[in-house]
């Protein structure tokens, strides 16, 4: 999966909720309260069912790592 993936359904998830600024690929989405825990949820499912991955979110970092759309390319090319 390539980042312009990543980033269009990320951007229609803030469209959905309201928010239509745009998004730069360092952009802080979680830390920022950009997307909220429904909007997570869904990012984890798009991402576990597009590259058919498991991801765990016990992991105290989790959320860092999937906290911009360069850090979400990077866990889906490391957890494969």
């Amino acid at each position: 999966m390539d980042q312009y993936k990543i980033k269009t359904f990320v951007e229609q998830l803030l469209k959905s909720s309201g928010d239509t600024k745009p998004v730069m690929s360092d952009e802080s989405l979680i830390l920022s309260n950009r997307l909220d825990s429904i909007s997570i949820a869904e990012l984890i499912m798009f991402l576990e069912d597009e590259c058919e991955i498991n991801i765990s979110t016990s992991d105290s970092n989790f959320y860092k790592k999937i906290d911009t759309i360069d850090n979400i390319y990077n866990y889906i090319t490391n957890s494969k």
